[in-house]
């Protein structure tokens, strides 16, 4: 868009330029740029609806006025401001080969930290199933249960050790009285027999229901300490949104938002009174 540069038609012309590029629209940016001068001859550049018509202009503006060492008010209103009219040039069209190494760079190192911030996140995951594996109750109801065995095994164990040193004193006993052959005695120790057979038994079988009995205790009491038994009940764990817990009415106030977390889902709403806990209403 050829202007005069100085003078006193130059800033109307420079006001106009603007203006017919900003309504035409058909180039991507603009170049306001003339040589070195005097003061005087660069005058135009400094003229309010210069500087007016350069800040409403659309189209990013470039200032390439003068030489190095010379500043207009130009300068300072446009997008960007070279020290020449050639630097200027060169500022609006940089080194292609060299933004696509930049890109190529930061698209690698983009990569890169994404590639670290997944596998971290990976880890974190990993951590809190395995901390969540170890603090199931379902995983501690199971280790009783595993205790429990062990104790059933062993006291199967020896019960076979008692019975079978009775058994062993029993074919002693009839040994002797086979040896002495009197008959009231044999007769006495079979019913002896008979009578510790029967107590062993039963004995066997009261610690087997004891047992029994405490595993179910055991087991009534984990599934009662379960948040999900809690929830079932008809009980809710309320949360603000960033994730506290609310265990008091002081910690809302009148319009938060909470979420309840019920047996099966979860509701959003909002607090409309708060009442402390000496309330009975």
């Amino acid at each position: 868009y050829p202007v005069p540069v100085q003078g006193d038609a130059a800033a109307p012309a420079i006001v106009r330029a603007l203006e017919t590029a900003a309504f035409r629209q058909d180039c991507d940016v603009l170049i306001l740029a003339r040589g070195g001068g005097s003061l005087e001859d660069l005058w135009a550049f400094n003229e309010e609806a210069v500087a007016r018509a350069i800040h409403a202009c659309p189209i990013p503006t470039v200032s390439g006025v003068g030489h190095e060492v010379d500043f207009t008010i130009a300068d300072f209103v446009a997008d960007a401001r070279a020290p020449t009219p050639s630097a200027a040039a060169e500022l609006v069209s940089p080194d292609q080969a060299e933004w696509q190494q930049r890109l190529d760079r930061n698209i690698a190192q983009l990569a890169r930290l994404q590639s670290s911030q997944l596998q971290q996140a990976s880890q974190r995951r990993s951590w809190l199933e395995h901390r969540l594996l170890q603090q199931h109750p379902g995983r501690r109801l199971e280790q009783h249960m595993q205790r429990l065995d062990e104790m059933e095994q062993r006291l199967l164990r020896s019960q076979n050790t008692e019975a079978g040193q009775r058994r062993h004193r029993l074919e002693r006993l009839s040994q002797r009285l086979t040896a002495t052959s009197p008959m009231q005695r044999i007769q006495e120790g079979l019913q002896k027999d008979a009578l510790l057979r029967q107590r062993l038994q039963t004995s066997m079988q009261q610690r087997l229901q004891n047992s029994r009995q405490s595993l179910a205790i055991a087991a009534r009491g984990l599934d009662s300490l379960s948040p999900l038994k809690t929830l079932e009940r008809g009980f809710s764990v309320v949360t603000a949104n960033d994730g506290r817990v609310i265990t008091q009415s002081s910690q809302t106030q009148q319009g938060d938002k909470l979420r309840l977390r019920l047996h099966k889902g979860a509701v959003d709403c909002t607090v409309n009174a708060v009442r402390d806990a000496s309330s009975s209403e």
